[in-house]
């Protein structure tokens, strides 16, 4: 039984790390595109740079929903995690008409790390497996390298 028990467990943060990292991928990928300028002719209506921005947003969403459920998943629901998970999504949602992509660039870049903070410090005190702060702080470094690498290239 014991045994059983830890190969799921290493099955899951096998998992966890895998598709995390695959989901750098994209983040990778798309920055290169911006920062070299380069034309690699992928058929879209979007440019890099909206890629970029948009998977930037999709994640941030992601993330808040990790935070929503974690908030959720306590009895009573804590209704500040509760609160404070949603307000990346929502700014960043009202900055897309409104902000240049320079500034939704650098709105994005401190709402990663801001999250990547508090994820670290927070989820090693939740009913998440240890290792998932570790997870999230790898991933948020190298995310924030990304973003930090595209803001520049924009100035």
């Amino acid at each position: 039984m014991y045994h059983q028990e830890k190969k799921r467990q290493h099955r899951a943060h096998f998992l966890v790390w895998s598709l995390s990292l695959g989901g750098f991928i994209p983040f990778g990928l798309l920055a290169a595109m911006v920062v070299t300028d380069i034309d690699f002719s992928i058929p879209s209506i979007f440019t890099p740079l909206q890629l970029f921005i948009i998977w930037s947003a999709v994640i941030l969403t992601f993330l808040g929903g990790i935070r929503w459920g974690l908030a959720l998943s306590v009895n009573p629901p804590n209704t500040t995690d509760l609160l404070l998970c949603v307000i990346p999504a929502i700014v960043v949602l009202f900055s897309f008409g409104f902000a240049p992509e320079t500034y939704l660039v650098l709105i994005l870049l401190i709402f990663f790390v801001i999250h990547g903070v508090w994820d670290y410090l927070y989820l090693k005190y939740s009913i998440v497996p240890d290792w998932f702060s570790g997870v999230r702080l790898v991933v948020t470094i190298c995310v924030t390298i990304t973003q930090l690498a595209v803001f520049l290239s924009l100035k």
